[in-house]
C-alpha cells in the first residue's frame, strides 16, 4: 500500500473516531440534562393583579414654601404691640411687632463694651505674635568667644601674690572692695522683667507661634460674634419694629407666652403665590407624567387632602442617583408639583403623590416580585416552564412599586410557573418541578 493511501486511511479513521466522541458526549450530556430538575412556582401565587393596583403610581416628597417668615419673640425684649392677626393680608414694610425697647438701650451699652473688650484681646495677641517673629532661636544666636584661661592670664600679665611688693596702705579691706565694685556691671533699679527676653528652641518657638495663632483665631471668631449680635441689637433699637419682608397672609398668630413655652414662632408670614412639593420619580413611568398633568396629595402632618399640577419635569437625574433593588437599577428624575390653595401648610411637610396615568391597564397586566424579572441590558425577561422545561422568555414591563414589584403587561400569565432566575442551576432546556411552597425561596 501506497504511503498515500496510508494517510488517507488514517485520516479517515481519525474523522470516526472524533463523530462517535461527539455522538457519545452529546447523549451524555443530553441525558445528564434530562436527570436534572429545577423547582419552578405558580405566578398565581408569586404575582398581583394588576386591577388590584388600579391605575395610579405613588410617589412622594416635601413641601417647600416659596416664601416664608417666621417671627420669634425675644425674652430680652418686651412686645410694646401686634399689629397682625391670623389670616391677615400684608404688604411688604408693613409693621408686624413693635418692641419696647427702654430696657433694650442700657443692654445696647453693655453689649457695645463686650464688643470693645473683644476687638482688644485680638490686637494684644495679634502684637504678641509679632513679637514671637521677631524672636530667634536659641540655636541661631551668635556663640560668646571664650574667654582666657588663669594661666593664660598668669603668663601674659603675671600678678604678684607677695604682701612684701604692695604698699602697706594697700592691706587695708576698703580698697579691695572698691576693685570688685569696677569690674562689675551695675544693675539698673528700674529694670522690669519684661526687659528679659524669653529663649525658646526652634520647636519651643514654632510650638509657641501655632499656639498663638490657634488663639487668634478664636479671640476673632468671639470678636465678630459680639459684633453680630451688637449690630443686631442697635437695629432692633434704632426702630423697635419688625416688618413684613414680601406680600403674604399671616397664617400664624400666637400670644407671646405660648410661643416662649412651644419655642415655636409667634407670627409666621407665607407668599401668596402657593406652595411647591419636590419629588423624584423613576425612569420607566417618568414618560407617564406631562407638565400640566393633575396630581393627588395626602400631607401626613396635617391629615389633609390637596390637589397639585406638575409644573417642571427634569431630564437630569437626581443626585441621589438610582434605585438597587431585586438586581435592578432604576434612575430617578427630579419633578415639581404646585399646589395653589393651601394655607395650612408648612416648609418641610412630609407628602404622598399620586399621580393619575392616562395609559389604559393591558387585561393581562400582573405585579411579579423583582426578584423573578432579570434584566438583560435594556430588556427584561423571565425564566418560565414550556412543556416541561425551562425557556427564557422575554417579557413588557412597566412600572416598579415600592422598588418590590415590576409590572408584566405581556409574556406571562397567571398560570404559568416561573424559576427563580437567579439560581446557580438555572438554564434553558431542564426539566422543571413544580413547588407550591413559596416561603422555601426565603429560607
Amino acid at each position: 500500500m501506497s504511503t498515500k493511501k496510508k494517510i488517507i486511511i488514517g485520516l479517515i479513521i481519525s474523522l470516526i473516531v472524533i463523530g462517535v466522541v461527539v455522538i457519545i458526549l452529546h447523549f451524555l450530556k443530553k441525558k445528564n440534562a434530562s436527570s436534572k430538575t429545577i423547582d419552578v412556582y405558580p405566578v398565581s401565587m408569586l404575582g398581583q393583579d394588576g386591577s388590584w393596583f388600579g391605575n395610579d403610581s405613588t410617589i412622594s416628597g416635601n413641601v417647600s414654601v416659596n416664601m416664608e417668615q417666621k417671627i420669634y419673640p425675644i425674652k430680652s425684649q418686651k412686645i410694646k404691640e401686634v399689629f397682625v392677626k391670623e389670616g391677615d393680608m400684608v404688604k411688604a414694610g408693613d409693621v408686624i411687632i413693635e418692641y419696647d425697647t427702654t430696657a433694650q438701650s442700657l443692654s445696647l451699652q453693655t453689649k457695645k463694651t463686650e464688643v470693645e473688650i473683644a476687638r482688644t484681646d485680638v490686637l494684644v495677641a495679634e502684637r504678641e505674635l509679632e513679637e514671637l517673629h521677631k524672636i530667634v532661636p536659641v540655636e541661631d544666636m551668635p556663640q560668646p568667644e571664650p574667654e582666657p584661661t588663669t594661666e593664660e592670664t598668669t603668663e601674659e600679665n603675671p600678678i604678684s601674690t607677695s604682701t612684701d611688693a604692695l604698699p602697706a596702705e594697700t592691706n587695708t579691706e576698703a580698697p579691695v572692695q572698691e576693685n570688685v565694685n569696677e569690674n562689675q556691671e551695675e544693675i539698673p533699679e528700674d529694670l522690669s522683667e519684661e526687659d528679659f527676653q524669653i529663649t525658646y528652641t526652634r520647636d519651643e518657638l514654632n510650638k509657641a507661634i501655632k499656639e498663638k495663632q490657634n488663639e487668634i483665631k478664636s479671640l476673632n471668631t468671639k470678636y465678630q460674634l459680639e459684633q453680630v449680635e451688637y449690630e443686631i441689637m442697635e437695629y432692633q433699637l434704632s426702630s423697635g419694629q419688625v416688618v413684613a419682608n414680601f406680600d403674604g397672609v399671616v397664617k400664624t398668630a400666637v400670644d407671646e407666652e405660648t410661643a416662649l413655652a412651644d419655642n415655636t414662632a409667634m407670627i409666621v408670614l407665607s407668599g401668596t403665590s402657593g406652595y411647591t412639593v419636590k419629588a423624584t420619580i423613576g425612569e420607566m413611568s417618568l414618560n407617564k407624567v406631562s407638565l400640566g398633568d393633575s396630581v393627588e396629595l395626602y400631607c401626613y402632618d396635617t391629615s389633609m387632602y390637596y390637589s397639585g399640577t406638575v409644573t417642571e419635569k427634569t431630564l437630569i437625574p437626581s443626585s441621589s442617583g438610582g434605585y438597587y433593588g431585586g438586581g435592578v437599577t432604576q434612575t430617578y428624575y427630579p419633578i415639581v408639583i404646585t399646589i395653589e390653595d393651601a394655607e395650612d401648610l408648612e416648609q418641610g411637610m412630609y407628602m404622598e403623590i399620586t399621580l393619575h396615568n392616562n395609559e389604559e391597564e393591558s387585561d393581562s397586566s400582573m405585579y411579579l416580585p423583582l426578584a423573578f424579572v432579570k434584566r438583560d441590558n435594556d430588556n427584561y425577561y423571565v425564566m418560565k416552564e414550556d412543556k416541561g422545561k425551562l425557556k427564557k422568555v422575554y417579557v413588557k414591563t412597566g412600572k416598579i412599586m415600592w422598588g418590590e414589584l415590576i409590572e408584566v403587561k405581556s409574556g406571562v400569565s397567571m398560570d404559568d410557573y416561573l424559576a427563580f432566575p437567579y439560581a446557580s442551576n438555572v438554564e434553558e432546556g431542564i426539566k422543571t418541578k413544580h413547588n407550591e411552597d413559596i416561603e422555601s425561596l426565603y429560607y
